[in-house]
C-alpha cells in the first residue's frame, strides 16, 4: 500500500554502496506491508532522489521532523521505497 507516514525525527541517513540511500525514521504509521516499518530507501537513478537526499540531510542537521511517501514496494530486507519527502517546518506542541 502506498501513502504518507507520520512525521518523525531522522534516526539515521546513509548512502549505501548499492546505488541508493537509506533513512531510518521512528514512525508509528507506515502504510506499507513491508517487514521493517522504520527503514526506507530510494535509488539514486530514480527521479528526484538527489533532491530528497538533500532535503533529508537538511532536516537532520536542523533537527526537524520529516514524513515520507511510500510507494508500496518492499526490498529484500523489508525496507519501504519512498517517492517524496516533506519537512515539518513548525513544531508540534
Amino acid at each position: 500500500m502506498s501513502g504518507w507516514t507520520d512525521y518523525a525525527y531522522i534516526e539515521e541517513l546513509t548512502q549505501s554502496s548499492h546505488g541508493r540511500f537509506l533513512v531510518k525514521l521512528k514512525v508509528s504509521k507506515n502504510p506499507t506491508r513491508c517487514k521493517n516499518k522504520e527503514m526506507f530507501y530510494r535509488a539514486y537513478r530514480m527521479p528526484g532522489a538527489q533532491h530528497m537526499y538533500v532535503k533529508l540531510e537538511n532536516a537532520m542537521e536542523s533537527g526537524k521532523k520529516v514524513r515520507v511517501h511510500v510507494t508500496g514496494r518492499c526490498e529484500l530486507n523489508g525496507y519501504s521505497e519512498i517517492s517524496s519527502v516533506t519537512i515539518l517546518e513548525k513544531k508540534i506542541i
